[in-house]
């Protein structure tokens, strides 16, 4: 299942073209794009179903519409992707192949095979995450049919809800560790020194998690570029955060990471007023709990 919005075709079309050999069937969703013609084609062409949309109702809401149409082909998995999402040959099958490998007992608990990012290819390992991104999600028809999409999220932390919810459901998430796909957040942007300043900080909190609850809270996949989202991006990690927070369905750790090192790349690319913007106001709706679209100036 693909959400598009505006999408680079070139990109699109790789993912549509990674994919299509591995799925019984590719449902792109899209949200108003501008290019809608070009998505169409481009769908009709590697025998995807389309589902419009009619305007931007942000990727949770897509997701939901995506989920209930799969109904009619009584799938066993759906695999979520970003528009821009690039799956490596066989990488399904080898995924799935893993989970084959499973005790029965532990099976029933896995709710959710996340897709890797990271090298080598060849030398998966599974370990249990709590959280993860849309893209590259590999979850159960069974469950993704019960959990409900946190839709007023618009956007950002709308996975993080997504994973929170699986465990409540007493499901596990299990990250198949190795080079499965290609999948961009944000903008990079070349910031070295950050870079190591944030690996080494995600290593020791991740430390900390692990100590404290015995799993890791995010894998430590993390490109050689801080990755930048723009403010009003910004906003909604900050209001939907603090949502998730104050729901005790993110722990602290998780937010300060997001915050903090968005907060960098916000400062560093459009300066201190508009990062404070962003800010307050996704702080002061974040506390109130107000959800839903907003276009921020």
């Amino acid at each position: 299942m693909v959400v598009t919005y505006n999408p680079n075709l070139m990109l699109f079309e790789k993912c549509l073209a990674s994919i299509r050999e591995q799925v019984y069937k590719i449902i792109v969703v899209d949200n108003a794009s501008k290019n809608i013609e070009n998505i169409i084609a481009l769908s009709r062409k590697y025998g995807c179903d389309f589902i419009e949309n009619g305007f931007n109702a942000g990727v949770p809401y897509a997701l939901k519409r995506g989920v209930e149409y799969s109904l009619r082909y009584a799938p066993t998995w759906i695999l979520f992707l970003d528009q821009d999402s690039v799956v490596n040959d066989n990488a399904v099958a080898k995924v799935l192949k893993l989970y084959d490998t499973l005790p029965n007992y532990l099976k029933a608990r896995i709710g959710i095979l996340a897709l890797g990012q990271r090298e080598p290819y060849n030398l998966c390992k599974m370990r249990e995450v709590i959280y993860y991104t849309f893209s590259g999600t590999l979850i159960k028809a069974n469950i993704a049919m019960i959990i409900p999409f946190r839709i007023n999220f618009f956007l950002d932390q709308a996975d993080f809800d997504l994973y929170s919810r699986v465990r409540e459901y007493g499901f596990k998430t299990i990250l198949v560790e190795c080079k499965l796909m290609d999948h961009r957040i944000g903008v990079p942007i070349n910031m070295p020194v950050l870079f190591e300043l944030k690996k080494l900080f995600v290593k020791i909190l991740n430390e900390i998690h692990v100590s404290s609850l015995g799993n890791i809270m995010i894998p430590d996949e993390i490109s050689k570029f801080i990755n930048y989202e723009n403010p009003q991006r910004f906003y909604y990690i900050v209001r939907n955060s603090l949502i998730l927070l104050r729901e005790k369905r993110k722990d602290v750790i998780a937010f300060i990471i997001d915050i903090f090192w968005t907060a960098l790349a916000v400062l560093y690319v459009d300066g201190f007023k508009k990062l404070l913007h962003s800010f307050i106001l996704g702080l002061v709706h974040g506390l109130s709990g107000k959800e839903g679209y907003l276009k921020i100036a």
